[in-house]
């Protein structure tokens, strides 16, 4: 309990850099205990890359129950303008539905190498998924 509450409490940090750290230290807990402070940051958070990764740990945690969580960052990215972003949270999207074709079309359309290197991640995750269901 003392991890999260640290965890959280760096997420709160004016650093990018310190919340970035604080939300891969999130991705090695319990989906439980990590999701709540994740969500609540994609509500509020501007910053792209910390934006980024918190949905790249949500990829990782591979919960359905994510889901809404990731459509709201979807409204969100579009709200600050953030193609990428959005992009991003559409992988993490397919990616937890499984949707492999929806992801390899992305890597194959998309010219930005960040969204790119998630589609390659996702791709990987979904494969793993589909051999141990």
């Amino acid at each position: 309990w003392r991890h999260l509450a640290s965890c959280e409490e760096k997420l709160r940090s004016t650093t990018s850099a310190v919340r970035i750290e604080a939300i891969k230290a999130l991705g090695t807990m319990e989906f439980d205990l990590a999701f709540p402070p994740i969500e609540q940051l994609l509500i509020a958070e501007t910053v792209p890359q910390v934006r980024y990764k918190a949905l790249e740990v949500l990829g990782e945690f591979g919960s359905p129950e994510a889901l809404p969580a990731i459509d709201a960052s979807i409204r969100k990215s579009l709200a600050l303008q953030d193609t990428n972003g959005m992009d991003i949270a559409m992988v993490i999207q397919m990616q937890l539905k499984g949707d492999r074709s929806g992801i390899q079309s992305m890597a194959q359309d998309h010219r930005a190498s960040i969204v790119v290197r998630m589609c390659e991640a996702s791709l990987k995750k979904v494969s793993v998924d589909a051999r141990t269901a």
